[in-house]
């Protein structure tokens, strides 16, 4: 299944959105422990930088991978045209077409 752009950035824009509210937390605690003092004001700043960039990068990976998904079909299918046939005379191709011409691609259904 294909995933549209705008859908890409739905699900980065949730993903890092729960990221920004744990990293809150996260610096709440942490901060203190390491001696580290900030206020709330601070806290935001940072969270928000840090979050744009989050999102940013979980589109961009998306979108990557989106258009390598395209370029290699699950199961190592062939976009151009040669198929070969898992087994016998009747068979299944590694694309996922049936065929009943022997082994696809050769000359002549040469084995």
């Amino acid at each position: 299944m294909s995933q549209t752009r705008t859908l890409s950035a739905v699900e980065a824009a949730t993903s890092v959105g729960a990221g920004f509210l744990l990293s809150l937390g996260m610096q709440a605690f942490l901060f203190p422990a390491v001696g580290l003092q900030a206020t709330l004001m601070q806290n935001l700043k940072l969270a928000v930088g840090f979050t744009a960039l989050s999102l940013l990068r979980g589109y961009v990976i998306r979108r990557v991978f989106e258009r390598l998904g395209r370029r290699h079909p699950p199961g190592g299918g062939s976009k151009s045209g040669t198929h070969s046939l898992e087994t016998g005379r009747l068979g299944k191709c590694t694309c996922g077409h049936i065929s009943d011409r022997g082994s696809v691609g050769t000359p002549d259904g040469a084995r």
